[in-house]
């Protein structure tokens, strides 16, 4: 039995013949695979039987199920859906817009072989494209889907450049094409389960020495991947899948000399929706409908050098949708209690107007969450002000940001038009009922405006969603100022147009017009 034994651990011990990064093999030093990341304690290693079965069967059989990258489709320039010199411009872009998620900071970091990430890589560079044929964005997009839907099945541990697009792909889930959207909350369950097994410095052994640059990307992956699961978490309203003590691991990242403002940023956005998250779930602290709660002043505090320090952060807006969701879920406790809704009406505000300020060349590469912070903040407004000036603002100006009809910007502006609009008639509705009402806008949440015939509707007319006298003829045609990206190249089909009713002459102005001061902003960022 001795003798099987010590035969069985040199089998386990040589590392099989497999197309991975041998940076993110899991350490497999003992018949019992020991390992830090599964341990209850540093002195208690569970045994995986199981692990051992399937390795010793590739062992015996050589039948690991492994493919390569070229099994996955392969990459759109091999698939004629891009050309090279295309190609090349959009992973330029990539890396200057989208590479400091997953610490890639020079084109020759993504190769054509690595076919997930090149093709992911391309998608999101295609937002700063827009006279690039939408039909391409789709194909591209179908490609990365498919793709995806394959290598979640592979085998343990994952490849780095694998996690990296996985990574991408939580943050830009809406990328995708729209018959085939991406669970952000279920694709960073699926891929921290990856994470978990591959990286390295969450299966340290004691007395491991790990490679500093190695551990530093590793845990700027896994942050941007807990913070997204807390991100869609909290905003879907689902439990976080993830350990403390793993999400305990996500600072380690200061504590490198290499880290940066952004990675600061990150773990203060982590502590705050784990906060938002526990008190979200205390009903005892909403139902006295507090306006300010004591443990995010003290996040205030702490991380109030991030809060002021960059015009292109986004941990301000990310705290007032904390906020607006805390101050939200008190008053639906209370429904007949309103001293809520000036802090409501006004965190809402505050996230609409900061993101009016955003740059013209900074919106494309801002991740869907920030996106749904500001829908969510004008929908707010759509419940409480429906006449708020600003509503109709930020669903101009998410028009003007979206390169075509696929664009979340594109979407989140016709939902709150179609909103904004239902609304509207059932006020008109209210107000002829009763004269006696002081709030029609109040009086309308009785009155049932999201049935079921409305759901998916298809053909909707873009004519009733904005009004004629939005001010945008010209607002419309600035993201024009990205062709400057690419000289000379000429899209195969036209670039997305404005609905026709953003060229039709004005009439009457009903209040909310884009402030033609912001047209000078948009369109000199460059």
């Amino acid at each position: 039995m001795g003798e099987m034994i010590h035969l069985m651990r040199q089998m386990v011990n040589r590392s099989p013949s497999m197309p991975c990064s041998p940076t993110l093999q899991t350490r497999n030093n003992s018949l019992d695979g020991a390992s830090s990341s599964d341990s209850m304690s540093s002195s208690f290693y569970p045994l995986k039987p199981a692990q051992i079965i399937r390795d010793l069967q590739a062992e015996c059989f050589g039948e690991r199920d492994h493919f390569s990258d070229a099994d996955i489709l392969g990459d759109i320039v091999t698939q004629g859906i891009v050309d090279s010199k295309l190609s090349v411009k959009l992973i330029e872009l990539f890396v200057e817009y989208f590479g400091h998620w997953v610490s890639i900071n020079h084109s020759s970091c993504i190769q054509r072989s690595n076919t997930l990430l090149f093709n992911t890589a391309c998608l999101l560079a295609s937002r700063y494209l827009p006279g690039l044929s939408q039909h391409t964005v789709r194909d591209i997009s179908l490609c990365v889907q498919h793709a995806v839907a394959k290598v979640l099945w592979k085998p343990p541990p994952m490849t780095s450049d694998m996690l990296q697009a996985l990574t991408l792909l939580c943050l830009y889930s809406t990328s995708v094409h729209k018959e085939g959207l991406m669970d952000d909350w279920l694709l960073s369950g699926i891929s921290i389960n990856h994470a978990l097994i591959s990286f390295n410095f969450l299966n340290t052994l004691p007395g491991d020495n790990l490679n500093p640059d190695e551990v530093l990307a590793q845990l700027r992956l896994w942050n941007t991947l807990c913070s997204t699961q807390l991100h869609s978490a909290l905003a879907n309203g689902r439990t976080v899948n993830i350990q403390q003590r793993y999400i305990d691991q996500c600072p380690r990242i200061l504590e490198h000399a290499a880290a940066t403002a952004e990675d600061g940023r990150i773990v203060a956005e982590i502590q705050l929706y784990r906060i938002a998250l526990r008190l979200q779930h205390n009903q005892p602290r909403l139902q006295f409908a507090e306006t300010e709660y004591e443990e995010l002043e003290r996040w205030k505090m702490e991380w109030a050098h991030l809060l002021t320090t960059s015009e292109d952060s986004t941990l301000n807006l990310n705290l007032w949708f904390c906020q607006l969701l805390l101050h939200r879920t008190a008053a639906r406790l209370q429904p007949d209690n309103e001293r809520l809704i000036p802090e409501i009406c006004g965190t809402a505000r505050l996230i609409i107007t900061q993101f009016l300020q955003t740059r013209f060349t900074t919106a494309p590469a801002l991740i869907d969450h920030v996106y749904f912070i500001v829908g969510y903040a004008a929908l707010t407004l759509c419940d409480y002000t429906l006449s708020d000036p600003l509503i109709s603002q930020v669903r101009g100006f998410l028009l003007h940001l979206a390169p075509g009809g696929d664009n979340l910007s594109y979407r989140i502006a016709c939902i709150v038009g179609e909103v904004q609009r239902r609304y509207s008639e059932a006020t008109s509705v209210v107000a002829a009922g009763s004269h006696s009402s002081s709030s029609p806008v109040a009086d309308v949440k009785g009155v049932q405006m999201f049935s079921p015939s409305h759901h998916h509707r298809s053909g909707m007319d873009i004519s009733q969603l904005m009004s004629s006298a939005e001010g945008l003829d010209s607002l419309v045609e600035g993201y024009n100022c990205l062709e400057q990206m690419m000289p000379g190249y000429a899209a195969s089909q036209p670039a997305f147009e404005a609905p026709d009713l953003f060229h039709s002459p004005t009439t009457g102005t009903t209040g909310g017009a884009m402030p033609i001061g912001l047209v000078p902003r948009a369109l000199h960022d460059w």
